[in-house]
Protein backbone atom coordinates (compact mmCIF):
# COMPACT_ATOMS: atom_id res chain seq x y z
CA UNK A 1 0.00 0.00 0.00
CA UNK A 2 1.30 3.54 -0.97
CA UNK A 3 0.54 6.92 -0.04
CA UNK A 4 -0.50 9.83 -2.21
CA UNK A 5 2.48 10.50 -3.40
CA UNK A 6 3.55 7.06 -3.82
CA UNK A 7 5.45 6.47 -0.62
CA UNK A 8 4.80 3.62 1.29
CA UNK A 9 2.28 4.07 4.29
CA UNK A 10 5.10 3.45 6.42
CA UNK A 11 7.81 6.16 5.54
CA UNK A 12 7.96 9.07 7.96
CA UNK A 13 7.71 11.66 5.09
CA UNK A 14 5.15 11.52 2.26
CA UNK A 15 6.66 14.65 0.30
CA UNK A 16 10.21 15.31 -0.32
CA UNK A 17 10.36 18.62 1.28
CA UNK A 18 8.92 16.57 4.86
CA UNK A 19 12.00 14.07 3.92
CA UNK A 20 14.47 16.92 3.58
CA UNK A 21 13.97 18.27 7.17
CA UNK A 22 13.94 15.11 8.71
CA UNK A 23 17.41 14.52 7.20
CA UNK A 24 20.27 14.98 10.34
CA UNK A 25 21.29 18.52 11.04
CA UNK A 26 25.14 17.13 10.63
CA UNK A 27 24.68 16.38 6.61
CA UNK A 28 21.99 19.70 5.80
CA UNK A 29 24.82 21.73 7.77
CA UNK A 30 27.86 20.14 5.48
CA UNK A 31 28.41 22.21 2.38
CA UNK A 32 27.97 19.01 0.40
CA UNK A 33 24.51 19.17 1.03
CA UNK A 34 24.53 22.45 -1.10
CA UNK A 35 24.86 20.19 -4.43
CA UNK A 36 21.52 18.79 -5.38
CA UNK A 37 22.60 15.50 -6.83
CA UNK A 38 23.63 15.04 -3.42
CA UNK A 39 20.76 15.41 -2.06
CA UNK A 40 18.96 14.03 -4.69
CA UNK A 41 20.97 10.57 -3.73
CA UNK A 42 20.05 10.91 -0.42
CA UNK A 43 16.88 10.64 -1.00
CA UNK A 44 17.12 7.64 -3.32
CA UNK A 45 18.62 5.78 -0.90
CA UNK A 46 16.00 6.46 1.99
CA UNK A 47 13.21 5.25 -0.84
CA UNK A 48 15.28 2.44 -1.22
CA UNK A 49 15.65 1.50 2.41
CA UNK A 50 11.71 1.72 3.01
CA UNK A 51 11.28 -0.29 0.08
CA UNK A 52 13.85 -3.02 0.56
CA UNK A 53 12.08 -3.16 4.34
CA UNK A 54 9.08 -4.12 2.28
CA UNK A 55 10.87 -6.60 -0.04
CA UNK A 56 11.54 -8.55 2.78
CA UNK A 57 8.50 -9.42 3.77
CA UNK A 58 7.76 -11.71 0.61
CA UNK A 59 10.30 -14.40 0.55
CA UNK A 60 10.78 -14.45 -3.35
CA UNK A 61 11.64 -10.54 -2.76
CA UNK A 62 13.80 -10.80 0.43
CA UNK A 63 17.00 -11.50 -1.77
CA UNK A 64 16.53 -8.28 -3.70
CA UNK A 65 16.42 -6.19 -0.46
CA UNK A 66 20.17 -5.69 0.24
CA UNK A 67 21.42 -5.40 -3.44
CA UNK A 68 18.81 -2.62 -4.00
CA UNK A 69 19.55 -0.39 -1.07
CA UNK A 70 23.10 -1.04 -1.56
CA UNK A 71 23.36 0.14 -4.78
CA UNK A 72 21.15 3.24 -4.22
CA UNK A 73 23.40 3.73 -0.79
CA UNK A 74 26.28 4.12 -3.44
CA UNK A 75 24.71 6.56 -5.35
CA UNK A 76 25.22 8.88 -2.41
CA UNK A 77 28.54 7.83 -1.44
CA UNK A 78 30.00 8.53 -4.39
CA UNK A 79 28.76 11.72 -5.22
CA UNK A 80 30.38 12.34 -1.39
CA UNK A 81 33.84 10.83 -1.83
CA UNK A 82 33.83 12.26 -5.33
CA UNK A 83 32.78 15.80 -3.95
CA UNK A 84 36.17 15.59 -1.36
CA UNK A 85 38.81 14.92 -4.49
CA UNK A 86 40.82 18.21 -5.60
CA UNK A 87 41.33 16.56 -8.98
CA UNK A 88 38.54 17.05 -11.46
CA UNK A 89 39.55 13.59 -12.95
CA UNK A 90 39.19 11.72 -9.97
CA UNK A 91 36.26 13.81 -9.15
CA UNK A 92 34.35 12.59 -12.37
CA UNK A 93 35.40 8.49 -11.60
CA UNK A 94 33.02 8.90 -8.46
CA UNK A 95 30.26 10.92 -10.01
CA UNK A 96 30.34 7.94 -12.76
CA UNK A 97 30.61 5.25 -10.19
CA UNK A 98 27.22 7.19 -8.88
CA UNK A 99 25.26 7.04 -12.53
CA UNK A 100 26.64 3.20 -12.18
CA UNK A 101 24.27 2.41 -9.14
CA UNK A 102 21.60 4.87 -10.36
CA UNK A 103 21.12 2.87 -13.01
CA UNK A 104 21.85 -0.42 -11.25
CA UNK A 105 19.00 0.99 -8.63
CA UNK A 106 16.86 1.62 -11.26
CA UNK A 107 17.40 -1.55 -12.70
CA UNK A 108 16.68 -3.66 -9.05
CA UNK A 109 13.27 -1.69 -9.20
CA UNK A 110 12.08 -2.83 -12.27
CA UNK A 111 12.37 -6.46 -10.88
CA UNK A 112 10.20 -5.34 -7.93
CA UNK A 113 7.52 -4.40 -10.04
CA UNK A 114 4.98 -6.95 -8.62
CA UNK A 115 5.17 -6.47 -5.18
CA UNK A 116 6.33 -2.79 -5.08
CA UNK A 117 3.03 -1.94 -7.66
CA UNK A 118 3.45 0.04 -10.91
CA UNK A 119 3.15 3.34 -9.31
CA UNK A 120 5.64 3.03 -6.50
CA UNK A 121 8.23 1.61 -9.51
CA UNK A 122 7.68 4.45 -12.13
CA UNK A 123 7.80 7.12 -9.15
CA UNK A 124 11.43 5.91 -7.88
CA UNK A 125 12.07 5.41 -11.26
CA UNK A 126 11.41 9.00 -12.43
CA UNK A 127 13.66 9.99 -9.34
CA UNK A 128 16.64 8.39 -10.36
CA UNK A 129 16.64 9.54 -13.83
CA UNK A 130 16.00 12.66 -12.73
CA UNK A 131 19.24 12.45 -10.55
CA UNK A 132 21.07 10.43 -14.06
CA UNK A 133 19.97 13.78 -15.89
CA UNK A 134 21.14 16.03 -13.56
CA UNK A 135 24.39 14.39 -12.55
CA UNK A 136 25.46 14.02 -16.26
CA UNK A 137 25.01 18.02 -16.47
CA UNK A 138 26.63 18.49 -13.41
CA UNK A 139 29.63 16.21 -14.46
CA UNK A 140 29.16 18.51 -18.21
CA UNK A 141 29.43 22.02 -16.23
CA UNK A 142 32.56 20.89 -14.60
CA UNK A 143 34.54 19.03 -17.18
CA UNK A 144 33.89 21.99 -19.97
CA UNK A 145 33.50 18.82 -22.62
CA UNK A 146 30.69 16.05 -22.39
CA UNK A 147 30.46 13.09 -20.43
CA UNK A 148 29.09 9.43 -21.45
CA UNK A 149 25.65 10.40 -21.04
CA UNK A 150 25.53 12.74 -23.89
CA UNK A 151 22.83 12.79 -26.35
CA UNK A 152 20.35 10.87 -24.12
CA UNK A 153 16.80 12.59 -23.16
CA UNK A 154 15.65 11.96 -19.84
CA UNK A 155 12.57 13.45 -18.20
Amino acid sequence: MSGKAGFPVSAKFSTYLEWEKQVPRVLRKDALWTLKIYRSALFIGDLAFIDGQKLLTEPQFEKISAPLTTAAASISANIAEGYRQSSDNYRVKFYENALGSARETRNFYAQCKQLLGSAVVEHRGDIITVFIKQTANFMKTRQGGSVREEGLEYL
